[in-house]
């Protein structure tokens, strides 16, 4: 999944990127979209949008929640994809994943 605007965590072991697309015909999307290390299998991601945003209305500040398995895993560390999609013409240009503290331009398709 890389692109050109791939946002490595070393210490989180997370890879994001973010694109909104704008090409006509259809309505403007935003895709971020994750690969998060969790340290067994099993775990439950996604993403919300943070109600509150944040002051500054280019930055899309979004909320990334970890459910735990519930039962008995293996222990061996894993990758997780996640994604985030919104129909919007709103011109973000980052978006911040909480609570990692990551920030990820965004990629713009006209």
């Amino acid at each position: 999944m890389a692109a050109p605007n791939a946002a490595p965590n070393a210490a989180l072991q997370s890879t994001w990127t973010a694109v909104h697309d704008e090409t006509p015909p259809g309505r403007g999307c935003l895709k971020v979209e994750g690969e998060v290390q969790t340290p067994t299998p099993g775990y439950k991601l996604h993403l919300t949008k943070a109600n509150p945003q944040g002051i500054n209305p280019q930055i899309l500040l979004l909320n990334l929640h970890r459910n735990a398995p519930t039962g008995i895993e293996p222990q061996h560390v894993v990758t997780e994809r996640v994604e985030f999609k919104e129909d919007t013409h709103v011109p973000y240009q980052k978006v911040q994943i909480e609570p990692d503290g990551v920030t990820v331009d965004v990629v713009n398709i006209l």
